[in-house]
């Protein structure tokens, strides 16, 4: 299975779904929208278990597990990560779901609204990408309220650098097991 969901549309929930495929489980393009993603269980092989291509958007994550292994019969190991947002796409609000891929759980090149729970994992082990974050790459998160976040060292391995991000006024990351954080509030 090529991709699962190709949403070029708007759809306005999708609920208790399973969704598998080689390439893009989950694929939003053009100016599509979900407006909510709710106890899931989407899984992608080759690339990504959601991808929010061009200016397309997500209302909200609201539960469920979105992954992707990275492992294609054809092609072998490649980059995969459990959400994939690019330049121009926006993800409104992450309160719940486990994130995870085989490079990192998130790649962030647009914006990310706001992030007030879930669990971003470890990437998957085995394979031949380098831990290095949890989220990737160069985009914006504008608040982060809460969340279990997994990091290769401390709290300042969590995000790459290169993303914009903002804790909210008052919360903090900390250690709540080994090489995971939570966002707290300051206490």
């Amino acid at each position: 299975f090529r991709t699962g969901i190709n949403n070029k549309g708007n759809i306005d929930k999708i609920v208790n779904c399973n969704v598998e495929a080689n390439y893009y489980p989950i694929y939003l393009s053009g100016n599509a929208r979900i407006n909510s993603l709710i106890e899931n269980t989407v899984t992608g092989h080759y690339m990504d278990g959601i991808y929010v291509d061009d200016e397309s958007t997500i209302g909200e994550i609201v539960s469920g597990t979105y992954v992707s292994d990275g492992i294609n019969p054809d092609y072998g190991q490649v980059a995969g990560f459990g959400l994939y947002i690019s330049t121009n796409a926006t993800v409104e609000s992450i309160s719940g779901g486990t994130f995870k891929g085989s490079k990192a759980a998130v790649a962030n090149y647009g914006t990310i609204r706001c992030i007030l729970g879930g669990t971003f994992e470890e990437k998957y082990t085995g394979n031949k990408y380098v831990p290095s974050t949890t989220f990737l790459y160069d985009g914006s998160i504008e608040s982060i309220f809460g969340g279990t976040f997994f990091s290769y060292g401390d709290q300042n391995e969590i995000i790459d650098r290169r993303i914009d991000f903002n804790l909210a006024d008052g919360y903090e990351f900390v250690k709540i097991a080994d090489n995971y954080y939570e966002v707290q509030i300051i206490r």
